[in-house]
């Protein structure tokens, strides 16, 4: 039986820069099994994020094939690919990319909102508020992201991530931002939710201390992987 949660098979992943073409993904291949922490780590401009992009299906391979759970994001309907990433898939990112005119409280609940029926507001109200409770802002529930600091957006984008339960949470640099304790705390929250949710987590990062944290290194350079 197959237990990868992910797997990218020979990806190529080429941009057009004026007449010339510019390769960020150069035959990459890899696994990661359903569960696993894993940190893809390298130098800025390895290919990191583009690779997180492409699992995640906000971007797609020129060649070669990524599958989530044994299906390919090419064999999926831009609908499918949509749904795909609003119930499975939690993102996290190094600008948090919280709405403004949110409060903490509401930019939690909207991937559920935005998700498929079945669930009460009140439900998801509940469910919203108990996720900000876990990351410590009970309190902050009404707060507008300009009214929060950069550690406190990041929990904010960390709950608003696990709102549908995902399988996988995909986090881009989630601590870069962040001063060194407050990012050390934010590791952990990632850790601990990997723990007790048993998802399969992947974080990309340059910092070495973050990296150590996971399972299993994936080193990336110049667009390949490097073991």
């Amino acid at each position: 039986m197959n237990n990868n949660a992910v797997e990218v098979t020979r990806v190529t992943k080429r941009y057009a820069q004026g007449k010339d073409w510019l390769t960020v993904l150069d035959d990459v291949s890899l696994t990661i099994a359903a569960k696993e922490f894993v940190a893809v780590s390298g130098p800025s401009g390895a290919g990191k994020s583009t690779l997180l992009h492409l699992i995640g299906g906000l971007d797609f391979p020129t060649e070669g094939q990524v599958s989530l759970e044994g299906q390919s994001w090419s064999s999926l309907s831009a609908q499918a690919q949509a749904r795909l990433r609003n119930q499975r898939i939690g993102f996290v990112f190094q600008a948090y990319h919280l709405l403004p005119e949110l409060t903490a409280f509401e930019n939690v609940m909207l991937p559920a909102m935005l998700g498929p029926e079945g669930r009460s507001r009140r439900q998801i109200g509940e469910r919203a508020k108990n996720l900000l409770d876990r990351v410590g802002l009970a309190a902050r529930l009404e707060h507008r992201p300009s009214e929060l600091s950069g550690g406190e957006q990041q929990r904010v984008a960390i709950a608003r991530s696990l709102m549908n339960s995902p399988r996988m949470l995909l986090c881009d640099e989630p601590t870069g931002n962040l001063d060194t304790g407050t990012g050390e705390a934010v590791l952990e929250l990632l850790k601990q939710w990997h723990r007790e949710q048993s998802m399969t987590l992947c974080i990309v990062t340059h910092e070495t201390s973050v990296a150590k944290a996971a399972q299993r290194i994936i080193q990336m350079r110049d667009g390949k992987v490097m073991g």
